[in-house]
């Protein structure tokens, strides 16, 4: 049998190349041997980025309670839940949508976290309407936090940075 640190050597290269679904059932050997607060976060992003969500959730709100205080752990834990939220937000109700964005907000977001679900909310209730609600997460992301470099797509065409975008919604809320 591999010693378990063989085992989590060859998941570790399996993730850094990218092929988490070959990935995770090491991780999960090895988390089944030794848990640790690295292994927990690496067999959770794996779980997270093969979009398995039941297993992501499960396992984040386990981890996380048994390592609260491991940064990388807890940053998985929030990209689960705003990444699980975006993959369903077509499909629920607003108000699902908001209670759920409020408990990940809860959760100390800042950053790139906060931006990238505070984006999608404005998405969200700007299609909605939802100008209360709208207003509420525009005022939740600091604009001299955003960057000021244009969006550049696939085409090769520049976009609005993440300040414009940012300026753009506040303008809006502030006419709704």
């Amino acid at each position: 049998m591999e010693a378990i640190f063989e085992i989590k050597l060859r998941a570790d290269q399996l993730k850094n190349s990218g092929n988490y679904n070959e990935a995770a059932p090491l991780f999960q050997q090895v988390w089944a041997e030794c848990p640790d607060e690295g292994v927990g976060a690496d067999l959770l992003k794996c779980f997270r980025k093969t979009k398995q969500w039941d297993k992501a959730l499960q396992f984040s709100s386990n981890a996380t309670q048994k390592f609260p205080y491991y940064n990388r752990l807890k940053n998985e834990h929030i990209w689960t839940h705003i990444q699980y939220l975006q993959s369903r937000i077509d499909s629920l109700s607003p108000d699902q949508v908001f209670v759920e964005a409020n408990e990940i907000f809860l959760m100390g977001l800042q950053g790139l976290p906060l931006n990238k679900l505070a984006f999608s909310i404005l998405k969200y209730t700007k299609a909605h309407k939802n100008w209360a609600v709208f207003n509420e997460w525009v005022e939740k992301i600091d604009p001299l936090q955003l960057s000021t470099e244009p969006a550049i797509f696939e085409n090769g065409k520049a976009g609005w940075s993440d300040q414009e975008r940012w300026f753009h919604y506040k303008i809006i809320g502030l006419n709704n």
